[in-house]
């Protein structure tokens, strides 16, 4: 259900369609250089694994 928004509202929840995302993460100035964000990608993967192969 990618860029498709529920009509129903969320109390604690907002929905956003994919370039309202995009817009709202450029909006903030970057935390993570690249090599953070690389090692947060590795670690994310191997999780990933992990679980696919538990």
């Amino acid at each position: 259900m990618i860029n498709n928004k529920p009509k129903e509202e969320f109390k604690f929840v907002t929905v956003k369609v994919l370039n309202e995302l995009n817009d709202f993460i450029n909006y903030f100035e970057p935390i993570y250089d690249e090599s953070e964000v690389e090692s947060i990608v590795q670690h994310l993967k191997t999780l990933k694994i992990k679980a696919s192969s538990g």
